[in-house]
């Protein structure tokens, strides 16, 4: 657990999106079994962890792009 949040502040520094995913995808995995019983498909979880992650890069990239102005 500790190894992975290295990684993920490490990350961070480099692509706040790409770690946004790694956070959401590393909490969500646990929840597959429960999504299971309720009958919700892991692929919908993949994809919400993906517009989280798109949604964040957008940002990131707009603020970016706001300070270099």
């Amino acid at each position: 657990m500790r190894r992975f949040m290295r990684l993920c502040e490490y990350e961070c520094l480099l692509h706040p999106a790409k770690t946004a995913f790694l956070q959401i995808t590393y909490l969500v995995t646990p929840l597959s079994k429960e999504a299971e019983m309720l009958e919700i498909d892991a692929t919908l979880i993949t994809a919400v962890a993906a517009l989280i992650s798109a949604t964040a890069t957008l940002v990131w990239a707009f603020r970016r792009d706001t300070k270099s102005e």
